[in-house]
Formats: structure tokens, C-alpha cells, sequence
């Protein structure tokens, strides 16, 4: 996970065996550290340059990486999440019954004083993306104090006074992979890069532009089809745009 000053973002990774297939997921996801520190951006939790925060899995050290996420998710500064592992409508994490490894959507509503809205005190972020399973179904867009209507244009905010944000997240199960082989499925790990170059290079400077486009880009033809993953908010958010 990657949360900076005035962007954060997010990484977890469900594969922690240092394979060839291991390091492919981790680059995917190690480039959106890259362009937040080449801003430059402070990224939050402490990790290597370059490289995205991993949680292990399964070991004594996991539980400790996930305080270091909340913490990291919470600090007030934090405005940008990406993250990349296990979840679904109602949470981040592999294990909805042990909250040493699980983020409850309804926490992160609490804990950002987001949820029941009009509070004073909120803590909104500006960009989130759950590369996780089916994680559009479900409330994250208030949990993270945004607004839960789909593709909204920038009159919808000009004429509410309200700063912009993107809410992205898939409506299906994607195939990021297999935990079990430790394996990584080539078509989502394009896709993803794909996107991330499209917006930070310009290409197709709105988010949901980026992600329409994503299917065949710079690292070629995908599979995915862009129309699985829902964007709440404003749907033409731009990479650094209103940080």
C-alpha cells in the first residue's frame, strides 16, 4: 500500500512466494507507488522505493502488517487508496472473522467519520480502487465519503460544492489469480498496467476513459472487459487532479 501527503493508495498482495509469478503481480502493482513518489508524494506505510506495501499471508508477521494498513488508511492525510488482494462487498482482507486480518466496511466508515454523513469531521478521500472481488456492490463508496452514483460529470459538482472523487471497483469476481499456485493471471495483470499508464500518461486522462481503454494497450490485448468495473463520482477524474 502506497498513502502519502496527499495521495494514498493501496497494495496488498495474497501472494507472498518470491516466484517468477510473484514478482509479475508485484510489478503491476508497484507502479502505482512509482508515479505517486515521481510527483513527488510521500506514500505511507514505510516500504522499499519503488515498492508497494505488502501484508504476508499467513505468517506472524501478517497481523502487524494490517495495523500498519489502518493506520496508514487512517492517518488524515491519506486521501488516495489502491489496493489489490482479498475482500468483497462488506470489507477488506482474507477473513471476515478475524479483524486482525479484515477491514469491515462499516470500521472504515466510523473510523473516517463518514457514515451517518453531514459530520463535521469527515475524512474524504478523493480516489479509491478495490481490485477485489465484487467490491462495487457494496457501501465503500460512503464508507470512504464519496458520492454513490455512477459516471457523475463535473456540473453534478460544480453545482453541489463538492471537491472531486472516483470510487472504482469491479461488479463481478475478478481473476487476479490463484493463491494456492501462486500464479498470476497475465490478462488483469495487463489490464491493470494498462490503465495506470492511460491516466498518468495523459493518454486517456479520465479515469473512466483509462479503464475503457485499458482492454489493449501498451502491454497489449486483454480479456477484461472494462464494463465489469463500476466508477461512483466524478467518471472523468484526472490522475493529479484536485489533490
Amino acid at each position: 500500500m502506497m498513502i502519502s501527503e496527499q495521495v494514498a493508495r493501496t497494495k496488498w498482495c495474497p501472494f507472498v512466494r518470491i516466484d517468477s509469478s510473484n514478482r509479475k503481480h508485484n510489478t503491476m502493482t508497484d507502479g502505482f507507488v512509482q508515479d505517486a513518489e515521481y510527483v513527488p508524494l510521500t506514500v505511507r506505510p514505510n516500504h522499499s522505493s519503488g515498492e508497494a506495501f505488502r501484508i504476508h499471508y499467513k505468517d506472524t508477521q501478517e497481523a502487524y502488517d494490517w495495523e500498519a494498513f489502518r493506520q496508514a488508511l487512517y492517518n488524515p492525510a491519506s486521501r488516495n487508496l489502491f489496493y489489490c488482494g482479498h475482500g468483497g462487498d462488506n470489507g477488506i482482507g482474507r477473513d471476515a472473522s478475524d479483524i486482525n486480518r479484515f477491514i469491515p466496511q462499516e470500521e472504515i466508515g466510523i473510523a473516517l467519520n463518514t457514515i451517518p454523513p453531514g459530520q463535521t469531521n469527515r475524512h474524504g478521500f478523493r480516489f479509491v480502487f478495490l481490485d477485489g472481488c465484487e467490491s462495487a456492490k457494496g457501501q465503500f463508496p460512503d464508507a470512504f465519503g464519496m458520492v454513490h452514483k455512477e459516471n457523475l460529470d463535473f456540473q453534478y459538482y460544480y453545482y453541489a460544492g463538492e471537491r472531486y472523487s472516483a470510487f472504482v471497483g469491479w461488479n463481478i469476481e475478478p481473476a487476479i489469480g490463484t493463491l494456492a499456485g501462486h500464479t498470476v493471471n497475465v490478462y488483469h495483470w495487463k489490464f491493470i498496467q494498462n490503465f495506470l499508464y492511460n491516466w498518468t500518461s495523459g493518454a486517456w486522462p479520465s479515469v473512466r476513459e483509462a479503464l475503457n481503454h485499458a482492454g489493449n494497450g501498451p502491454l497489449g490485448w486483454t480479456d477484461v472487459n472494462p464494463q465489469t468495473l463500476t466508477v461512483f463520482g466524478y467518471r472523468d477524474l484526472g490522475y493529479n487532479q484536485s489533490n
